[in-house]
């Protein structure tokens, strides 16, 4: 039977304690870069880019030989930076969403 050589990425690098005891990012910088990150998710040139990117890497993946699973290994990395890349804007978006739904609440209850 053929194997395509596809293998599962190894796990994530562990957080740094360090970086874990860190000062907290100030509301107004969260609060910034979610209110960019949600522009760069409703853009729709970086949208139509990604879905690009993504389809030309499915059409070369599809075109590759099986001898070429190197070449598949990194278009499966590629597709995988696109949705990391994706999924940070939607957690910055994210937690520029409960920062501010905290400071509404805060200043519910300081009225």
């Amino acid at each position: 039977m053929r194997t395509w050589g596809f293998r599962r990425p190894t796990a994530p690098p562990t957080v740094d304690e360090e970086l874990l005891r860190s000062a907290p990012v100030p509301d107004e910088d969260v609060i910034r870069r979610g209110d960019q990150a949600s522009r760069l998710l409703q853009d729709p040139v970086l949208a139509a880019a990604f879905a690009e990117i993504r389809q030309d890497a499915y059409r070369l993946w599809l075109d590759s030989k099986p001898s070429e699973h190197d070449r598949r290994e990194e278009l499966y990395r590629i597709v995988q930076a696109l949705e990391l890349v994706r999924s940070k804007l939607r957690t910055y978006r994210g937690a520029a969403q409960v920062r501010l739904a905290e400071r509404a609440q805060q200043e519910e209850s300081a009225a």
